[in-house]
């Protein structure tokens, strides 16, 4: 049987690059959402445990001299793009090129309550490109 390391085109460090900041960023989502359920660490010790996970990922692979924004064929590991001033989309991108799918995310631009300041597509094309459309209100988008 052929092991696992001879059947992905990315190495060890590469998952672990990946896996760090797929922690990070669920951990984010994850206590970002309790919070807005009015859950947080200083009445449920769970929270606290789980914020403490990812500040002993930091303490851990800190003293690491890799280059933790690339992965090692070159591609950057996540992409950052301004959707809107205060509103970000941060794609993470695998370290297998090939498990990378072309897609397109859809949202509304922010607004206050009540009204509608138009929407947004993020188009995401691998290897590496994140595009931000953004279609202010009374556009529509139209596909041939």
């Amino acid at each position: 049987m052929t092991g696992i390391a001879n059947m992905v085109d990315y190495d060890s460090l590469d998952a672990l690059k990946y896996l760090v900041r797929h922690v990070e960023r669920t951990v984010d989502w994850t206590t970002d959402g309790l919070s807005g359920k009015e859950i947080y660490g200083d009445d449920h010790p769970e929270v606290d445990a789980i914020h403490r996970l990812v500040d002993d990922l930091g303490e851990v692979l800190a003293p690491l001299s890799e280059a933790w924004g690339t992965y090692s064929d070159g591609r950057e590991i996540t992409t950052r793009v301004e959707i809107e001033p205060g509103h970000h989309y941060e794609h993470l991108w695998h370290p297998d090129p090939a498990k990378n799918k072309a897609h397109v995310l859809t949202g509304n631009l922010l607004a206050d309550p009540g009204e509608n300041n138009g929407t947004y597509e993020i188009v995401i094309t691998p290897p590496q490109s994140v595009v931000v459309r953004v279609f202010p209100c009374g556009l529509r988008v139209v596909r041939s």
